[in-house]
């Protein structure tokens, strides 16, 4: 009887062995997906901010042009709509 519950016991104490080493695994499995989702959100936001300094870049570029146009219309009076703006400087 004694030695029954001694297998009993020891059986139970294998079996929250087993089940701790499964924790743990599954929590070192765990803090590695996290940490990959760290690393893959930090990528993205460094796209992110790649993206929006070419945005910028472009709307620069895209006034400069704009400006250039609108300089070249006045030059030229080719449209009449520019020549109010054209004697104020100012571009549409």
């Amino acid at each position: 009887m004694l030695n029954q519950n001694l297998i009993k016991a020891s059986n139970a104490t294998l079996k929250q062995i087993d089940l701790v080493k499964f924790h743990e695994q599954s929590k070192q499995n765990l803090e590695t997906e996290i940490q990959h989702y760290k690393i893959e959100a930090q990528k993205q936001r460094k796209i992110i901010y790649q993206l929006e300094k070419e945005r910028e870049s472009f709307i620069k570029e895209l006034s400069e042009l704009k400006e250039k146009v609108g300089t070249a219309l006045c030059a030229r009076g080719s449209f009449p709509s520019y020549s109010q703006n054209c004697e104020d400087d100012t571009l549409i």
